[in-house]
């Protein structure tokens, strides 16, 4: 798999939480105190499978540049980019591109606020994005040009209400403008649509690559990496169960006796 054209790495504290999360487990003078383990292997998302990121501490390559378009007319200010996250995420697919998470490499500081405010600006958004998750999978681009699906796509969100008419038309502008400067658009992927599988054991975890950093031997280092990829595997065991039954790691244990 090519490296991630978008690569979001975490943050330390709160940008990377919720406002939800935040109302539970704020402090008053401190905000969210919340730590991401730095061990964590670099997890990128496969076709189909969507995310929010936030702009903070993330990095676009030159042939996802045309995605960078953030929304003006998002209900606030704290949703414009993940709303554009979801929206990029379906085009950078259409160019057989993908995004990757990365461990925490930053921390940010952040002085207490209105939370319950934030989460009010937020709350519209929240209540949408299942919405738009559903239509993206369901949205296909006929058109060869993905400059062009983008301009469709961004009116495609204008008549569904995901932002505003504004928007299509800046991005119009947007695209136009890239166009003009000689910027070269990637090619549209000529694969065959991939269809979601919710119906079958792992499915959540299949369209997710895992990779660890090579960076010389770390005895602690690498025992630490390993137990975190165990908790991965633990986790799509679990996942796993609620279609087969079948619990994942009593399989394995079967295998190694009949062994």
């Amino acid at each position: 798999m090519r490296t991630a054209v978008v690569q979001h790495g975490l943050i330390h504290n709160d940008p990377d939480v919720d406002p939800i999360f935040r109302l539970l487990h704020a402090e008053k003078k401190t905000s969210t105190d919340e730590e991401f383990n730095v061990m964590a292997p670099t997890v990128v998302l496969g076709k189909g499978t969507y995310s929010p990121w936030n702009s903070q501490n993330t990095l676009f390559s030159r042939r996802a540049f045309f995605t960078l378009y953030l929304p003006i007319t998002a209900p606030s200010s704290w949703v414009a980019d993940l709303i554009r996250s979801y929206f990029a995420q379906k085009l950078l697919h259409m160019i057989d591109e993908n995004v990757a998470f990365y461990p925490p490499n930053v921390r940010r500081t952040t002085k207490s606020h209105d939370l319950l405010a934030e989460f009010e600006g937020q709350r519209d958004a929240f209540l949408k994005y299942e919405e738009i998750i559903k239509f993206l999978d369901s949205w296909e681009c006929t058109h060869k040009e993905i400059s062009t699906c983008t301009v469709l796509l961004a009116v495609e969100f204008s008549k569904k209400g995901f932002w505003g008419s504004a928007d299509a038309e800046m991005i119009r502008k947007w695209i136009d403008h890239l166009h003009s400067i000689g910027y070269q658009f990637p090619r549209k992927s000529n694969h065959i649509k991939y269809i979601p599988r919710e119906d079958i054991r792992g499915a959540n975890c299949r369209r997710a690559n895992v990779e660890f950093e090579a960076d010389g031997f770390d005895e602690q280092k690498s025992a630490d990496k390993l137990r975190m990829f165990a908790n991965i595997d633990d986790w799509c065991t679990k996942s796993g169960e609620n279609y087969t039954g079948q619990n994942n790691t009593e399989k394995i244990k079967r295998n190694k006796t009949s062994i």
